[in-house]
């Protein structure tokens, strides 16, 4: 049936609207758009309008990028399409002079040629004329840029210009929030501001706190965009002061975000990927010789891991890291039992998601733990999510009543035996009420401490 529309076009002409999603019929009516465009310019070459749409249309994909230089392969001829385009649209300039976006897209056009000098030429001429705040602040978002790649062969003086124009980019625009923090913490990096990057990580964590705390019936706060992203900014300046050997000052800073891991209201930590990325950068730092805290380092990789349902970081690096810890204690059970959380979340990423693969590679290290001393509810939790996913479903049952009383207050084990018992008919409908309302009690979050935790990331030294 997709087809019909299309033929239909080709034996009758008529004329297609593409719908969204389909690039081939939106290519089709862009180009049918431009050959309409090109044959009335013929009859009226200094129609404002018409010139517009042209040159927009032409131009409108030749995008700035921050994280790809300009066409450095220098073309020795412009192709026909673009030549045209250009002539008109500087025909266009002559005719409305006054217009700052006819000098964006000509800027565009310079910076995709390779011509950076020129770009600025027309960016600065558009913000001269540019009355609105957010066409400006766009202007000079692109202008740093310009001078970013620019400051590539000439890094001080460029640096600055790149800086002042995305400070400029950033108070001009309407949120609230710096739309352009990204740059400004890169370009500050770049010019080995370290104090001042310092305290622009502050000052962007501590925004998105307070765009977290405006939001209204924010129920789940580890999954909140906001909080989040407060905690990753705190965490890459962690990471910067890491990578500079910083590491006190790095710790002290992924504390604080700890501080803040989200707590459902039996009291127990509900780590988000911010929080699990805090702990695996703590497990480094206390191997770096300069600090070397043997057990801290152990603890950090074990919150690290966390729950068998819950977040993983890099498998890769997260292999060798548990490989080096139990090569040198092999006789730690929660090391062995981290391992085989670690085996479980493995088992469903893909090819390994089959019951073979974890009573091979996990089972051992179970049996380990246990012989170890290990009584952690997660080895009966893994236990029966393996048993309920490949249906065995008494064996399950017995594991997820062991999960829930060795940890009655973790909302993975409630809500594992949940599950479980939904593959019992003859359960009644009362207890899985009792049930539903107990596992919301031990999912949703206490509210953060808003206050406490911004007095803490202003008083970050």
């Amino acid at each position: 049936m997709k087809l019909l529309p299309f033929i239909l076009s080709l034996i009758f002409g008529i004329q297609l609207i593409a719908q969204p999603g389909d690039p081939r019929l939106q290519e089709l009516a862009e180009n049918r758009r431009r050959n309409e465009l090109i044959e009335q310019l013929k009859n009226d070459p200094k129609n404002p309008k018409l010139l517009w749409e042209k040159v927009y249309q032409d131009f409108r994909h030749l995008n700035i990028d921050f994280y790809r230089a300009p066409n450095r392969n220098h073309q020795t001829e412009l192709t026909a399409y673009f030549s045209t385009s250009a002539s008109q649209l500087d025909e266009l300039i002559g005719i409305t002079p006054e217009n700052p976006r006819l000098y964006l897209l000509r800027a565009r056009y310079h910076y995709y040629y390779s011509d950076v000098y020129r770009a600025i030429e027309d960016f600065s001429r558009a913000l001269e004329l540019s009355k609105e705040r957010e066409l400006s602040s766009e202007i000079y978002h692109l202008l740093s840029i310009c001078y970013y790649h620019i400051g590539i062969e000439q890094l001080p003086l460029d640096m600055e210009k790149s800086l002042e124009s995305i400070d400029s980019a950033n108070n001009l625009s309407d949120n609230s929030i710096d739309p352009y923090c990204r740059e400004k913490i890169y370009y500050l990096e770049l010019a080995k501001k370290e104090d001042l990057l310092f305290e622009y990580y502050k000052t962007i964590a501590i925004k998105y706190l307070d765009a977290f705390k405006d939001e209204k019936e924010v129920k789940l706060y580890r999954f909140n965009e906001n909080f989040g992203r407060s905690l990753i900014h705190l965490y890459q300046l962690a990471e910067y002061c890491y990578k500079n050997k910083k590491y006190q000052k790095a710790i002290e800073i992924l504390n604080v975000c700890i501080d803040a891991c989200p707590r459902n209201k039996a009291g127990k930590a509900m780590p988000n990927w911010e929080i699990v990325c805090c702990h695996y950068l703590l497990s480094k730092i206390y191997r770096e010789p300069e600090i070397d805290d043997y057990e801290k380092a152990v603890e950090h990789i074990l919150l690290t891991i966390d729950e068998p349902k819950s977040w993983m970081v890099d498998e890769h690096e997260l292999k060798k890291d548990l490989d080096f810890f139990l090569e040198r204690s092999p006789n730690n059970a929660d090391l062995q039992l981290a391992k085989a959380v670690y085996i479980f979340k493995l088992s469903w990423l893909g090819s390994r998601n089959t019951e073979e693969y974890l009573r091979e590679n996990m089972d051992p290290l179970l049996e380990k733990a246990i012989k170890l001393g290990s009584q952690s509810h997660k080895i009966p939790l893994m236990l029966a999510i393996r048993n309920r996913v490949f249906k065995h479903h008494d064996e399950a049952l017995i594991y997820a009543e062991e999960a829930v009383k060795l940890d009655p207050d973790n909302y993975n084990c409630q809500s594992e035996l949940f599950e479980v018992l939904r593959n019992f008919p003859k359960t009644e409908e009362s207890v899985f009420r009792e049930m539903r309302k107990r596992n919301e009690e031990l999912f949703y979050d206490l509210k953060p401490d808003f206050e406490q935790l911004k007095e803490l990331i202003k008083n970050l030294k």
